[in-house]
């Protein structure tokens, strides 16, 4: 697609929440080098009425994530309001050969006038989150207010990692407040210095980390305020551990209540289920997931786990009612705890009784386990032995006359 999401000007006091944006855009060959065109959010808004973009999730687009920007240098700009967004691997998508000397940037976020008269107005940039790994020919940047500036901009609390980039010494004007956020660079030092534009003098109220961090992990959950128990979680890894835990105790879920773990990278395939837990801790592997390609392209999905991961978490849509007639309910099979170090608990609701295979294999394919059992409304449950098997991802396969459903497991 060109873009993912275009909301122009046009779209007056319109809000874009809760999306999950990735794979947009296509390759323009420019000069031998191809560049990655398209971005996750194209907006343009005038200088009235208030454009809210609120907890999105994009990434891994072949051109920009958000981009705030105005086709013509007349029109003026201004009036959003940007909070609690995810975005990262800006551009990975594309088959851009990057590297020094490729001037041709890739950005997560991108917020920059195009008019002499008509510096961006009167927005909000706060409590997002972004990630640039070194793992793509140039790491994705963040830039705010270059070429002609910005009046009344608040950037705020914001975690912009790799380049970042203000128009403070190079633009006609810059009347922002600059202050809380987490400013990570990590990207190499041929690419030049990690702050471009500014001094951290020049706004001292924020932390500056030329560096990431190499000890613990930090976390952050965005509920959503339209559908209850479910939450976007985002997961700065610094110490690439295996595993975290994780409090969700405003996530809306309530203890008891059956959850999926989605990763985003792998939205219908990498999904972990269980039961949320009294205390709201859960524990979230940060090894052993799947991303998906993009269609059409050649080039491999780029990911960063595990320094850094992002879920959905949502309340689980099966049906716990077991069957009571032989009319079948819904399925719903349920495996806990997950992730698992010695023994699992299968749990098979709204079932037809009969006999059932059950199978544990991994994402090669290879089985493990393939065991027979009976189920009716009375007997609904098995327990598995996986203590002998290597650490990773698996998947528990039931299959029956009437029903076949998958569910991935973690072994630690």
């Amino acid at each position: 697609m060109g873009s993912g999401l275009d909301s122009w000007k046009t779209a007056k006091n319109s809000e874009t929440y809760g999306c999950i944006i990735y794979y947009i855009g296509n390759n323009q060959n420019a000069s031998g080098n191809w560049e990655g065109h398209g971005h996750g959010m194209y907006l343009q808004n005038d200088t009235f009425g208030i454009k809210k973009i609120h907890n999105n999730i994009v990434f891994n687009t072949y051109g920009y994530g958000i981009k705030i920007w105005q086709t013509t240098t007349t029109a003026a700009l201004g009036n959003f309001d940007v909070q609690k967004n995810i975005v990262f691997n800006g551009g990975a998508a594309s088959e851009n050969l990057g590297g020094v000397g490729n001037n041709y940037r890739t950005h997560n976020f991108f917020v920059v006038a195009n008019g002499v008269n008509n510096p961006v107005v009167n927005t909000i940039i706060k409590n997002n989150y972004t990630y640039s790994g070194t793992n793509t020919p140039r790491p994705p940047v963040n830039a705010f207010g270059l070429n002609y500036g910005v009046r009344n901009m608040i950037l705020d609390s914001n975690y912009l990692t790799g380049q970042t980039r203000l128009g403070f010494n190079n633009t006609p004007i810059f009347d922002a407040s600059f202050k809380g956020n987490k400013i990570i660079s990590g990207i190499p030092a041929a690419y030049g210095y990690y702050l471009w534009g500014f001094t951290p003098t020049d706004f001292p109220q924020n932390n500056y980390m030329p560096t990431p961090d190499s000890i613990g992990f930090e976390y952050f959950v965005l509920p959503n305020k339209y559908e209850e128990g479910r939450a976007h979680i985002v997961i700065y890894n610094w110490a690439n551990a295996n595993v975290v835990q994780v409090n969700l105790s405003n996530s809306g879920l309530k203890p008891g209540e059956r959850y999926e773990l989605i990763n985003v990278e792998d939205y219908h395939n990498d999904i972990i289920k269980g039961i949320y837990p009294s205390n709201g801790m859960i524990t979230i592997s940060m090894i052993n997931h799947t991303s998906i390609e993009a269609i059409g392209s050649s080039k491999k999905p780029v990911s960063q786990f595990p320094n850094f991961g992002t879920f959905v978490i949502r309340k689980s849509t099966e049906s716990s009612t077991t069957s009571t007639s032989n009319s079948p309910q819904l399925m719903s099979m349920n495996i806990f705890p997950n992730p698992v170090h010695n023994s699992i608990q299968i749990e098979c609701n709204g079932l037809l009784e009969g006999n059932y295979t059950i199978k544990l294999r991994n994402l090669t394919g290879n089985t493990f386990i393939e065991t027979n059992q009976y189920f009716n409304k009375d007997l609904n449950q098995i327990k598995l032995d996986v203590n002998n098997y290597p650490k990773g991802i698996y998947i528990i396969e039931l299959i029956g006359m009437k029903y076949s459903k998958l569910q991935k497991i973690i072994i630690e």
